[in-house]
């Protein structure tokens, strides 16, 4: 329950399809801005407010100069069910 640098996203199930395709793109040697993904299980615990999900979120946004910019890629979220 770790972030995961953007071009280690690579299980949609985990992170999602815009992150996977984001990795998979930067693998492929493509001009994709580096980042970093959080998968569904550390988002849940965000959102309970557990406190090393936080602090390594926190982390990375220090890590990166304090600003980041955030895409959804909620699991599913453009499946034919969604």
């Amino acid at each position: 329950m770790s972030p995961a640098a953007l071009e280690d996203a690579l299980d949609e199930q985990v992170f999602g399809g815009k992150a996977s395709s984001l990795a998979r793109a930067l693998r492929a040697g493509l001009p994709v801005p580096p980042g970093f993904a959080l998968s569904w299980s550390l988002v849940q615990a965000i959102a309970r407010r557990e406190t090393t999900a936080l602090a390594a979120v926190h982390g990375l946004v220090d890590e990166a100069g304090g600003v980041v910019a955030a895409r959804s890629s909620a699991v599913g979220e453009d499946g034919a069910s969604a």
